[in-house]
């Protein structure tokens, strides 16, 4: 405020002091606010001075990484001629993805086979066949063999469809593991049973080592 804008009449109203202590607050509020930033910038810079310096850092150790000679991999005793298809053999085959088995099993035979499924007679279906163990290894060798027969030209595809009749005759059967789900309805209480297993002793496996590997005659 300038000397000219106080009224000629005498000093200005008590209202003009008081909005000039208000300015003198905001200033001193803002001067602490400038300080607190500058600090927090001067923290930043310290922060990204130490980034660059780590950076700096990783990439000095790569450029010495790289001069090294590499490191023999599985294919440096690999023999000629062996490809990525030796590669997925030595793999193995996929695991089993359950989400993939249930959509495969909907669209190519849920939903495209068709059965008379009476109520307490064969053929059985169960509309939970994830329930069944059997099911499961029985449908993704079903999937597997689709994924064959659609990769090859020819009759393939004919013989997957015979695979999926031997399948499904077991499955379905009068002593398969949909017996107990009555409709395509599943039932827990199901009267199929597992096969189950004895487990031989160890002496069973000692008697077949020493059968493989007879020990030799004593010399007389």
């Amino acid at each position: 405020m300038e000397f000219s804008d106080i009224p000629p009449g005498g000093p200005p109203p008590t209202s003009w002091w008081e909005r000039l202590d208000d300015i003198d607050t905001d200033i001193i509020g803002l001067t602490g606010e400038v300080r607190r930033v500058a600090t927090g910038l001067e923290e930043i810079r310290a922060d990204l001075d130490g980034v660059e310096a780590r950076a700096a850092q990783l990439a000095s150790d790569t450029e010495s990484a790289d001069e090294l000679p590499p490191l023999p991999g599985p294919e440096a005793n690999e023999p000629e001629g062996s490809g990525p298809e030796d590669s997925e053999a030595a793999e193995g085959p996929p695991p089993l993805d359950m989400r993939i088995l249930v959509a495969w099993v909907r669209d190519h035979l849920a939903l495209v086979f068709q059965r008379k499924i009476p109520q307490n007679s064969a053929p059985h279906w169960c509309r939970q066949w994830w329930q069944h163990p059997e099911a499961i290894v029985r449908f993704e060798a079903l999937r597997r063999a689709w994924m064959a027969s659609v990769a090859e030209p020819g009759a393939e595809m004919a013989n997957y469809l015979i695979l999926v009749d031997q399948h499904l005759a077991v499955l379905m059967g009068e002593h398969g593991p949909f017996t107990g789900c009555t409709g395509g309805q599943h039932r827990p209480d199901s009267q199929s049973r597992y096969l189950g297993q004895d487990d031989p002793g160890e002496a069973y496996y000692l008697a077949l080592e020493a059968a493989d590997h007879p020990r030799p005659e004593a010399v007389a």
